[in-house]
């Protein structure tokens, strides 16, 4: 049997929430969704495309894209599967509201993400032009959506990429964070990066 390592997160609540409240008329879920796909498609790397109340324990990598929508249940998952030395890259709009489609009242990720992350918006922003990026493993820009992220003093986060000068408030900023938790790593990406 082909067994992969790494799963992509593909949630329909949070779809359906984002088709209802995009914030900016080029968010598209399965577009964004298909973002973060394609690159491993490209390099022959297998990706299972799995429930958020999947089993996550055998997997490497988790990628969870635009899961605005989470409960406690889903939550601890993360929690527990970084807290075990799994990999995690979190996007922005994760962990934002119920099954209500209400805001939850912490600042995002909410529900203990944050703790693993390492980060929370502060605020965010649909972008009408793209933000340039300063990163030390790419350069590119922040297209369509940019967060403006707080780091915990007392994580050891490491900003990956930063705001370079851009609107004044996000001006540099980190755009991508990366938390080392045990033996994994929690990303954060705080935009929608360009596909370079």
């Amino acid at each position: 049997p082909v067994i992969n390592r790494v799963a992509l997160l593909f949630d329909f609540e949070s779809r359906w929430s984002l088709e209802n409240q995009p914030h900016h008329e080029k968010f598209d879920y399965m577009e964004q969704l298909l973002r973060y796909y394609r690159p491993f498609q490209e390099k022959s790397i297998g990706v299972d495309i799995i429930s958020p109340d999947a089993d996550l324990s055998h997997y490497k990598l988790v990628i969870v894209p635009y899961m605005a929508v989470i409960d406690d249940e889903r939550a601890e998952k993360l929690i527990a599967y970084a807290k075990k030395g799994g990999n995690i890259i979190m996007t922005c709009r994760t962990a934002t509201k119920d099954h209500y489609d209400a805001m939850l009242p912490e600042r995002p990720p909410a529900l203990g993400l944050a703790d693993i992350t390492g980060v929370t918006v502060e605020e965010y922003y649909p972008l009408d032009h793209a933000a340039p990026l300063d990163a030390k493993l790419f350069n590119g820009t922040a297209r369509i959506w940019a967060e403006k992220l707080k780091t915990a003093e007392y994580k050891l986060v490491t900003p990956t990429a930063k705001y370079k000068a851009f609107n004044g408030w996000l001006d540099g900023g980190p755009a991508v964070t990366s938390n080392m938790l045990g033996r994994g790593i929690v990303w954060y990406v705080g935009c929608i990066l360009d596909d370079a």
